[in-house]
């Protein structure tokens, strides 16, 4: 298969995938709530969220006996690994009824690399952060905390290990990509590459933990006094400040589009560092300045380099901020 060259190919080709009659009849005989032998009604997609490499979906089916909607991840190359991952990490303590979860994996359809989950119904808690009032902001925060302080303590530990020189390498190269994009910016890149190298961690200071990889208030839902977090695709065993540094910098982004303030929510990041401490039994800060300015680099090369159009403003911003963070 081609590698698509857009996320709009991407949702095309996957799209496409999800109409084909032997994905229909492989679902069929996935969900027995469809009927075998009951024909579809009608069948819709809404794309939730594109990427190159992998597209989500949610598919509502209609039958005669009444309908149903599953959340379809359409991958590019084989991710049985995150069905098995989820998997073990559902039955481990973090399913249904679990004050702590993670959304249900149904099933995995290897013939089309299509992951299937239950379809989370709740409350993201981004949505608390952008509309609710200052104390609701800071329950979410502490509930946000306290799932990801329960999964590094008590998570099953599995992935591939956070390699520190690996990630070193990974971010030279993301500070490349920016100067190629962007000559503007090599200064500050060189400034900001080299003080990242300069205070990394090395293997022997870390201690590792399950690593959701990509730990967002976008991916964390409320449902009634439960906390269901979803997207798990980048499970990994790493350093706990890894998550709690995406978690900061999302807020932090979520504050510069909605607010042009990129520290509207510093006293919301106090009370989610405070509340994982307080869980999780640790200090949360150590190494944490160095993960936040490399999540800003992260983001930076994306504003400048992929989005269109390109961000330089954006991506200022996020330089200036990793230097901060350091």
């Amino acid at each position: 298969m081609n590698v698509p060259v857009t996320t709009d190919e991407a949702v095309e080709r996957f799209s496409a995938v999800l109409h084909r009659e032997e994905f229909l009849a492989e679902l069929k005989r996935t969900l027995p709530s469809l009927g075998q032998d009951e024909p579809f009604r009608d069948m819709s997609l809404r794309m939730l969220k594109p990427h190159k490499n992998r597209v989500t979906f949610e598919m509502s089916i209609k039958t005669m006996g009444g309908s149903q909607s599953v959340l379809c991840k359409c991958h590019l190359d084989n991710r049985q690994d995150v069905f098995d991952a989820m998997q073990v990490i559902y039955n481990a303590g973090f399913g249904a009824g679990a004050e702590f979860a993670i959304a249900k994996p149904v099933a995995y359809l290897s013939s089309f690399n299509t992951l299937l989950e239950e379809m989370v119904h709740g409350t993201r808690s981004s949505e608390v952060f952008l509309g609710g009032k200052p104390d609701e902001q800071i329950g979410a925060a502490r509930r946000c905390a306290a799932w990801l302080a329960r999964f590094h303590n008590f998570g099953p530990q599995q992935g591939k290990t956070a390699n520190p020189e690996e990630f070193i390498l990974q971010l030279q190269r993301w500070t490349n990509m920016i100067k190629q994009c962007n000559a503007s910016f090599s200064d500050k890149c060189d400034e900001l590459f080299h003080r990242l190298e300069a205070v990394a961690p090395t293997a022997g200071t870390l201690r590792l933990c399950p690593g959701h990889g990509s730990y967002m208030a976008g991916h964390v839902f409320f449902e009634g006094s439960r906390a269901v977090v979803i997207d798990l695709d980048e499970y990994d065993m790493a350093d706990p400040a890894r998550d709690l540094a995406w978690f900061i910098v999302y807020l932090k982004r979520l504050g510069l589009k909605h607010n042009a303030n990129l520290h509207v929510f510093d006293q919301t990041v106090e009370a989610f560092l405070a509340s994982y401490s307080e869980y999780a039994g640790r200090d949360p800060t150590r190494h944490l300045g160095f993960y936040i300015a490399a999540e800003c680099v992260h983001r930076a090369r994306r504003d400048v380099c992929w989005r269109m159009p390109s961000s330089p403003e954006w991506g200022q911003v996020m330089l200036d901020e990793g230097l901060r963070s350091l």
